[in-house]
C-alpha cells in the first residue's frame, strides 16, 4: 500500500500536471509545507518549507517583488499546520503579497483521508479562522485540479486586489 506521502506526491503531479505557473498568475510564488517535488514547469517557483527553524529562501526584496503567495499544505497534518502557520507569520514580517493557502491533502479518489472545510465545525474551521487572523488573505478550498485549480486561484487574486483597491480609495476619500 502506498503511504500518505507518496499518495500526497501523487496528487499533486495530477493536480499540476497540464498547468504552468503562468496559468495561476505572473509574480506567483509557491510553497509547500512537505517535502514534495512539483512538476519540472513548477520547479523554479517552488520552495519546500518545512517549519521549526528553517529560514525563507527569499530575500525580503524578492517577497515584496512577488505577486502572490501560495502555499500548498495538508490540514490534516498538525506539523504540516504548525509549518503554515510559522510561514505565514515569517512572510508577513516582509512587504508580503496576498498569501491564498491551497489544502492539499491526497486524491478524492485514492480512499486515503482527504478534507472538506466546514466553517461550522469548531476544530477544522478553527484552523482558517486562525490562519485569517494571523494573516493569510484566503484560502482556495475544493482540492481542485489543473485549469479548475489555476482559475480559482486567479478569481482570489482578482477579488483580493479589487477589495484592496477599494479600501484604499475609501481611505484616501476621508
Amino acid at each position: 500500500l502506498p503511504t500518505m506521502s507518496q499518495l500526497s506526491q501523487e496528487w499533486l503531479t495530477r493536480r499540476l500536471a497540464r498547468v504552468g505557473p503562468r496559468d495561476f498568475e505572473e509574480g506567483i510564488h509557491m510553497y509547500c509545507t512537505s517535502n514534495l517535488t512539483p512538476p519540472l514547469q513548477f520547479e523554479h517557483v517552488w520552495t519546500v518549507y518545512e517549519g521549526a527553524g528553517q529560514a525563507l529562501t527569499q530575500t525580503a526584496e524578492e517577497i515584496s517583488a512577488l505577486q502572490t503567495i501560495i502555499i500548498f499544505s495538508s490540514p490534516i497534518d498538525e506539523v504540516q499546520v504548525a509549518a503554515l502557520c510559522r510561514l505565514v507569520q515569517k512572510i508577513l514580517g516582509h512587504d508580503a503579497p496576498p498569501i491564498l493557502w491551497v489544502p492539499h491533502t491526497v486524491a478524492p479518489d485514492s480512499m486515503g483521508e482527504t478534507w472538506q472545510v466546514d466553517i461550522a465545525d469548531s476544530q477544522r474551521g478553527g484552523i482558517v479562522t486562525h490562519l485569517l487572523k494571523l494573516g493569510l488573505d484566503g484560502m482556495v478550498p475544493g482540492e481542485l485540479a489543473g485549469a479548475r485549480l489555476a482559475l480559482a486561484v486567479r478569481a482570489k487574486i482578482h477579488k483580493l486586489a479589487s477589495l484592496s483597491r477599494s479600501r484604499n480609495e475609501a481611505a484616501n476619500e476621508r
